[in-house]
């Protein structure tokens, strides 16, 4: 893996520090990850061929995420009345089945061949945009026919669908009163999943909070198992809060409804003609790849969630096909990988599997008077503690703004319980993916950026990377980072 320029600036201001490596992940593709974390990645969009899945397929794969979403695409796959032709959705499926992925269906969007109104729909034309099919009874007829063939037809292979796409945006839904209708269809389509797949999982969805709180008050916990929102801030830690304490407070309206962050994303570059979410601001590829790795941290560290998925795998045009959206962590141009695809990769390796968040970390900054960090920079350091197979893992960042500027400083940290869980805890970086030694768990020196760094024990790494043995380690861990008493 050649070094990326934001990893590169990051491991210069880091060694600039005094911080020197003890090892380095390996290249991470041919690594394994196990099934069951809570990380998916968003593949939206090949329904209007609005970019090519199979050039990119094996990135895909190497990423280790075992889950994505896609979207149906109705009108591609029924063009003709009454004929359901799957074959184009089959060519996604089934790699990606085979690699151990987990694809989630979102059932949508309308079709042209059954709209009564078309002059109402002006993107009818592109995948059915804007038109829910559920005034006119033909239309009811036909979309219960559709999902009955759809789940039919991918019964066994998929076994979470999702009932439309951001009923609450214009583009996806021209009504005003989108509430309404999006309520008829998904008490139109639940019992037809149910009754051709009992063992299926139902998805709702919406862009935002509000909405969301609309239709759980509303009732859509009756008909749907999960409630998948997308929601789109440039600060993640901000988003945080306002997302717990929601879920937390629709959990009371529907105890049994969980939750999914469906989408949310970060572009690495703006066109002037954009128009999608964070799309007013002046954005990079280093902006981007902090932003994934902070993001995922605050939506991994939540346990109000089940699933978080990163929108999008590449770089797709827009449906009017008049700009390219760039929150991919694949480039279009020359399909390579971004920084952000790299840290994406670290992540899905560090919470594969099962893994818990732990409430009470015991990592903490030393407040000292020798300390480089002003108080009031040490108070705003954020720490996040984790659970996985009996191991637990810390992370720790400076939760300011997502920006260019490479911020890198020292700051003295302590875990005194370490010993016993974490016999030969190590730091890793997931930007540089260089590992640190922790030289005394009741006072060390560490490296803070405005990006998590982990605090973990190497054998949770080893078989992911090349490391100095103990012995070799010996004369660092008397060297390096250490607290100095003037």
């Amino acid at each position: 893996m050649n070094t990326h320029p934001s990893a590169a600036a990051y491991r210069d201001a880091i060694s600039a520090l005094g911080f020197v490596p003890i090892g380095k992940l390996r290249d991470l593709d041919g690594i394994p990850t196990i099934p069951g974390g809570k990380l998916c990645l968003g593949m939206e969009c090949l329904d209007r061929g609005l970019w090519e899945f199979e050039p990119v397929f094996d990135l895909i794969r190497s990423l280790g995420i075992h889950r994505v979403r896609l979207q149906s695409g109705w009108q591609r796959t029924e063009q003709v009345k009454g004929v359901y032709d799957f074959s184009w959705l089959d060519r996604i499926v089934d790699p990606l089945v085979e690699a151990g992925i987990e694809p989630f269906l979102s059932l949508s969007f309308g079709n042209q061949l059954y709209c009564t109104q078309p002059e109402k729909y002006p993107n009818l034309h592109i995948g059915g945009l804007g038109f829910l099919p559920v005034t006119q009874e033909s239309e009811r007829e036909a979309w219960t026919r559709y999902v009955e063939a759809a789940v039919t037809h991918f019964k066994g292979r998929i076994t979470h669908f999702e009932i439309w796409n951001e009923p609450d945006v214009t583009a996806f839904c021209v009504d005003s009163d989108w509430s309404t209708p999006y309520m008829e269809l998904a008490k139109l389509t639940s019992p037809i999943i149910r009754r051709v797949y009992p063992e299926a999982v139902i998805i709702s969805c919406t862009a935002t909070l509000a909405a969301m709180q609309q239709l759980v008050e509303m009732g859509v916990g009756d008909w749907v198992d999960i409630h998948s929102f997308h929601y789109y801030r440039p600060l993640p830690e901000a988003m945080y809060g306002e997302v717990k304490n929601k879920i937390s407070h629709l959990k009371k309206i529907a105890p049994k409804l969980r939750f999914w962050r469906g989408e949310a994303g970060y572009p690495s570059y703006n066109d002037p003609r954009s128009r999608g979410a964070l799309s007013a601001l002046p954005v990079t590829e280093m902006q981007q790849v902090k932003f994934v790795l902070r993001h995922l941290l605050c939506d991994m560290e939540n346990d109000e969630l089940d699933c978080t998925s990163y929108f999008h795998a590449y770089d797709f045009e827009h449906f009017l096909k008049i700009v390219r959206y760039h929150y991919g962590v694949i480039r279009h141009e020359d399909h390579s990988r971004k920084p952000s695809y790299y840290g994406l990769q670290v992540l899905a390796h560090l919470f594969d599997g099962k893994v818990e968040n732990c409430p009470d970390p015991k990592l903490s900054f030393i407040f000292r008077r020798d300390s480089e960090m002003s108080g009031e920079e040490l108070l705003s350091i954020r720490f996040a503690g984790f659970r996985k197979n009996d191991q637990i893992f810390y992370a720790y960042h400076l939760p300011v703004s997502v920006g260019d500027e490479v911020i890198a400083r020292r700051v003295p940290l302590t875990l005194p319980f370490l010993g016993d869980v974490m016999p030969d805890p190590v730091i890793l970086d997931p930007m540089t993916r260089e590992i640190y030694p922790v030289t005394d768990p009741v006072e060390f020196m560490a490296p803070l950026t405005d990006y998590p760094l982990f605090v973990l024990d190497r054998s949770m790494i080893d078989h992911m990377a090349d490391l100095e043995d103990s012995a070799e380690r010996t004369h660092t861990l008397h060297h390096v980072g250490q607290i100095v008493e003037e």
